[in-house]
């Protein structure tokens, strides 16, 4: 019965509590209707703010600034924003672009920040952030430059990192690009973060941290260095679905680490390490997960109390040399789950389990060689 655990919270709900968090705010004043920022070179008497192209970010505070006052949405036009300095987001704003293959935000050279981040030290509700793209230019931003406030930055550092309450954020369509993470969701409640893509960054695709109630759907994550999603510090009630992640350098499609009830489900993972691994974690499921070309273990869990592996489907399919295990639990377990999954390749071995005190294994196919 425990599995039941899994399905507290839905997209739809997250949804709902976002736009109750948009409503309470968006009460505090006359809500402005919209602002617009264009890019240079616009032909438009349109614009609210003008951007020339260097330091971009200041017109963009500046429109921030003002539709933080009561809530409004900002559009940006088709072209380039380069920006110098991290865009600090505030309550109520709603950031929409063109879409992500006319509208691009860049990391100028050698400015190692992120580009959009969030260092207000009030509570944050009801962000949003649509249809652009996010570049980190990496290749004018050197790997070796950490900086001392923002470190090595992520492209999108939304976190709490001044201990308030941040409720309520919409990342929808935004393309994640060159950067050293793609993007961090910390310390935050009622998150959904929809079609997002993460391409080619030196770390991971999307972070989150000691975070509730997070629902990632239609994502993409291509060549990112560690993980394409990690789920650690803490984070509770992240489900993750809907995904597909691939990278010949990633070391796990999706890594937990000392979190609770987290599920990955109805996606495929291909060209990885690992595709999903569990660390100090509570409660974790896999759904419906499709591991291709894995080339060392389908699901790791190392000190999960409770698990379950269901109508997953593992294989070495496009990496024939590989000699895979397809799940391998370490270290003690009070209770697991293994039923209606898919072993092919064959695998070196379908499971192995150490240390699980509860083990319940349903109908599970292993091919033969």
């Amino acid at each position: 019965m425990w599995r039941f655990l899994f399905t507290t919270g839905t997209a739809s709900t997250v949804l709902g509590l976002l736009l109750a968090v948009t409503l309470t705010y968006s009460q505090g004043g006359e809500r402005l209707t919209e602002l617009r920022v264009c890019s240079v070179g616009t032909v438009t008497t349109e614009c609210t703010y003008l951007a020339d192209g260097i330091d971009d970010q200041v017109q963009w505070q500046d429109a921030i600034d003002h539709c933080a006052l009561t809530g409004c949405t900002i559009w940006a036009t088709d072209g380039v924003y380069s920006i110098s300095w991290p865009i600090d987001l505030k309550s109520g704003v709603a950031i929409r672009g063109q879409s992500p293959m006319s509208t691009l935000f860049r990391l100028a050279p050698r400015t190692n920040k992120p580009i959009f981040s969030t260092t207000s030290s009030t509570d944050l509700m009801g962000v949003e952030l649509r249809d652009f793209r996010a570049d980190g230019n990496r290749a004018e931003n050197p790997d070796d430059v950490f900086d001392p406030i923002f470190g090595y930055p992520d492209i999108l550092q939304l976190s709490n990192n001044r201990h308030v309450d941040f409720v309520g954020l919409l990342v929808d369509n935004v393309w994640l690009y060159n950067g050293r993470h793609g993007g961090l969701a910390g310390e935050m409640r009622d998150a959904v973060l929809s079609r997002v893509q993460s391409i080619d960054n030196l770390d991971n695709g999307i972070y989150i941290s000691g975070s509730y109630n997070i629902q990632v759907s239609d994502y993409m994550s291509i060549g990112n260095h560690s993980y394409g999603v990690a789920v650690k510090n803490g984070s509770e009630q992240v489900r993750i679905n809907g995904f597909y992640i691939s990278g010949t350098e990633t070391d796990a499609g999706v890594s937990i680490l000392d979190s609770d009830i987290i599920s990955v489900s109805a996606g495929v993972i291909t060209d990885t390490e690992k595709c999903v691994t569990a660390n100090q974690s509570i409660r974790v499921l896999v759904d419906g997960v499709q591991c291709n070309a894995i080339r060392d273990y389908g699901v790791l869990l190392v000190n999960v109390q409770m698990f379950s592996v269901t109508d997953s489907r593992f294989s070495r399919s496009g990496n024939p040399a590989a000699d895979y295990v397809g799940i391998l639990v370490n270290a003690a377990s009070d209770e697991g789950v293994i039923d209606g999954n898919t072993f092919e390749g064959p695998p070196s071995q379908a499971w192995r389990f150490d240390g699980v005190k509860r083990l319940v294994v349903g109908d599970n196919f292993v091919s033969q060689p």
